[in-house]
């Protein structure tokens, strides 16, 4: 189920939101009824929940006025930052998200990223049906990614980071994959995350682990290997499908022969990013 959490800036109801994947992919998506949510450290940015040095220095500047400093020297100071540091290090394999791209209309950009040519779709729909799709048990959280230089005293994320009011723990575990670099911009990419603590706890019942703090101090193996599903209702989340400009008719016939068979009633259609523009187009767009 959604569920908001301050300090994550999840989109608007009447956002366009978009998941460019393959066939098999999205077949397997109708059968399950579930999206695929991956870990954390599987993904091909090394920088992904990397914490920027300049938020970590302003957390150390920052327990001055939290900790009196007759009473606790500056090694300890350091220790409780590195304290943290860890805890945040254990736990990127147990952070679960599923990836979407905000736009109002489809990307070729999007299409060529992923290579998603003879077998590409993609699947179209808002912030609101995004939100009230979400069935499984377990809360997820929807966060537009902050793009950020890292260093810059002024960044919104920073700033909003070393808010106050939003309790730690919170921050470090989520916070730090709700930001890319500057260079990932043109993704504008919203990401879903599922709450931790719970899924954790609820991982390692069988496993004598008294607290999810005592989970990440032991080290324990993997939940799972790459990722796990997480129930949805598909004919909410589903606005459209729209099959990859570069496929041909058929796929785009067979596409929409298999969703009926699972009993969707959504529309898919071929994409038309490719198709040569008409008279009445070139003579009223002014043409070459």
């Amino acid at each position: 189920m959604y569920e908001e959490l301050d300090g994550i800036n999840p989109p608007n109801d009447t956002d366009i939101l978009w998941r460019y994947t393959n066939f098999e992919v999205f077949v397997n998506l109708l059968d399950t009824e579930a999206l695929y949510f991956t870990r954390a450290d599987k993904f091909e940015d090394p920088y992904e929940g990397f914490i920027p040095q300049s938020i970590m220095d302003a957390y150390k500047q920052s327990l001055e006025s939290v900790i009196p400093t007759e009473f606790v020297e500056a090694i300890m100071k350091t220790e409780f930052v590195e304290a943290i540091m860890k805890r945040h290090e254990a736990s990127r394999k147990y952070v679960m998200c599923n990836c979407w791209h905000q736009n109002v209309v489809e990307s070729m950009a999007m299409w060529e990223k992923y290579h998603m040519r003879n077998s590409g779709v993609a699947i179209k729909t808002t912030g609101a049906k995004m939100k009230n799709s979400l069935t499984s048990e377990y809360s997820i959280y929807i966060g537009k990614i902050e793009y950020i230089y890292g260093d810059a005293d002024d960044d919104p994320y920073m700033q909003n980071f070393l808010q106050n009011d939003i309790p730690l723990a919170k921050k470090l575990t989520y916070f730090p994959y709700l930001q890319k670099r500057k260079e990932y911009e043109h993704e504008q990419e919203v990401r879903l995350i599922v709450d931790i603590d719970r899924f954790v706890t609820d991982a390692l019942t069988n496993q004598t682990v008294e607290t999810v703090d005592t989970f990440f101090e032991t080290g324990l193996p993997d939940i799972c290997e790459i990722g796990m599903p997480f129930d949805i209702d598909v004919n909410m989340l589903i606005d459209e499908v729209i099959v990859s400009p570069y496929a041909k008719d058929w796929i785009t016939e067979t596409l929409r022969s298999v969703v009926q068979k699972f009993g969707f009633n959504f529309d898919v259609r071929a994409s038309t990013l490719l198709d040569a523009p008409t008279s009445d187009e070139l003579i009223n767009g002014g043409g070459l």
